[in-house]
């Protein structure tokens, strides 16, 4: 008799096998979750789905920098990739590491430790968040303004915002109190002036942009934005590549941008042609060669049911429920 585990392992090395022959390989422990007797449990796996760090956890995160995030019985600890815990954290990760950090929320504010577990920077901030770029928002008591520390603690771009973006690409997203949304370089230099209603992420050249008018509720002191908002792409210098016509935009990964089209999800090219015509219900930019994307009876707890090559082939379908897409030749599932 194949019973409920037998049928989950040989699932899973269906997948495994189905991602080699796609060229893909898992560098390192990837998270999952499942169901066990004492509920939902999360622990890691590794190639052939072999159970890596048992599943124990009561919530996890991905592997970054050989640690990940764990958390037992509502404390939180770090652990390497044998499951062993390296030290406890006072409060709650914020993020992952990167260049030997992590944000980390406490009682007593945000603030940051190395991978020793050790307290950095001898501050606390209103907000922080994970070091993109080699840059970091943080956010002061002070004017209640955001700014970007670097990787030694020293505020680099001045708290002159009053919304900031993580730096992708070398840049970030900012907004004034009152203004649009512009956008600067790692200096701190502004490369777009803040004129535009909403902006994405700078990818591969281009920008996803609208300008259609907002409504402006000044009893809440923030900016309600219209559904019926269409989006296009700039390029660095503001001018118009793609006019917009679409609903939702979102940066370009492997050359081509999931967007929003008559209600269903494709992806197109950097001539705002459709390469993948806009069936899906639900989808996630490309990496490394495979997007996720559901169809309409697919949806369930906002996961994937499938992936798609960048011919827009069906590679996997049915028999898994994705939360994310590829990340570093990883794919999480549940």
């Amino acid at each position: 008799m194949i019973n409920s585990e037998t049928t989950f392992t040989m699932k899973r090395l269906v997948f495994f096998i189905l991602l080699c022959s796609n060229g893909v390989l898992f560098s390192q422990p990837f998270l999952a979750y499942k169901d066990t007797k004492d509920g939902v449990k999360y622990g890691y796996l590794s190639n052939g789905f072999r159970e890596l760090i048992a599943f124990q956890f009561d919530y996890a995160t991905d592997f970054s920098e050989s640690r990940a995030f764990i958390r037992d019985n509502s404390k939180w600890f770090c652990i390497n990739k044998k499951g062993e815990q390296l030290f406890d954290i006072n409060g709650s990760p914020m993020g992952d590491f990167t260049n030997g950090l992590a944000a980390i929320y406490s009682m007593n504010g945000y603030y940051y430790i190395d991978t020793t577990g050790k307290k950095m920077f001898n501050k606390f901030y209103d907000f922080a968040t994970e070091h993109t770029n080699g840059l970091a928002r943080v956010k002061f008591t002070s004017n209640g303004n955001t700014g970007y520390i670097n990787n030694n603690g020293d505020l680099v771009i001045d708290t002159l915002y009053r919304f900031c973006r993580y730096f992708k690409n070398g840049y970030a997203g900012f907004a004034k109190l009152n203004s649009g949304w512009g956008l600067i370089d790692t200096t701190g230099k502004i490369i777009l002036e803040p004129i535009f209603q909403n902006l994405g992420d700078f990818s591969e050249g281009l920008i996803a942009f609208t300008n259609d008018t907002i409504q402006v509720d000044t009893s809440k002191g923030y900016k309600i934005f219209l559904q019926n908002q269409r989006w296009g792409y700039i390029d660095i210098s503001g001018n118009i590549i793609i006019q917009p016509k679409f609903s939702n935009a979102g940066e370009f990964k492997d050359s081509l941008a999931v967007v929003s089209y008559s209600g269903k999800y494709g992806f197109i090219n950097h001539n705002g042609e459709f390469v993948i015509q806009p069936l899906f219900s639900q989808a996630e930019n490309f990496s490394e060669g495979y997007a996720p994307v559901s169809f309409g009876t697919d949806i369930v707890r906002g996961l994937y049911t499938n992936f798609v090559n960048k011919k827009g082939d069906i590679v996997l379908n049915g028999e898994f429920w994705f939360p994310h897409g590829f990340q570093d030749g990883i794919c999480r599932y549940s």
